[in-house]
């Protein structure tokens, strides 16, 4: 039997058409494995806003307690110091955007950490600090 080379290059065309197919859709089976599975994973659940193991007064008191740690350990710039004031106005300017909690706000302090490295962190009960590197 003689066959002819169209006939050759169809067949192998064909092959190749197969193999192309076959490894779609094992692809397609394996990326749609995972969707699969998370439907079954149960949804992530993130703490309720403000829930803490301490009471209100409890955070503010840690946060007073750390904030005298910090002034004796970190370069805090004065309240009077300019950079400060401005830290302080645009914080005062944002605490109206917290949300709300069954507790009364927190009493946030805004103050300014004379360190270059771009840095910002608060404490427990409202002491916020920005690094002067985080502005300048």
């Amino acid at each position: 039997m003689h066959v002819s080379a169209s006939s050759a290059l169809s067949s192998s065309a064909l092959r190749v058409s197969l193999l192309t197919r076959f490894v779609a859709l094992g692809l397609a089976a394996m990326l749609a494995a995972p969707l699969e599975l998370v439907g079954a994973v149960s949804p992530i659940r993130f703490p309720t806003p403000h829930s803490s193991a301490y009471t209100h007064q409890q955070q503010i008191q840690l946060g007073q307690q750390a904030e005298a740690e910090v002034r004796k350990q970190m370069p805090v710039l004065p309240d009077n110091d300019p950079l400060v004031q401005y830290v302080r106005y645009l914080g005062e300017k944002l605490v109206p955007y917290v949300p709300d909690s069954p507790n009364p706000r927190y009493p946030y302090s805004f103050h300014v950490v004379n360190l270059k490295e771009v840095n910002a962190f608060s404490l427990p009960g409202g002491p916020v600090y920005v690094n002067v590197g985080t502005i300048q």
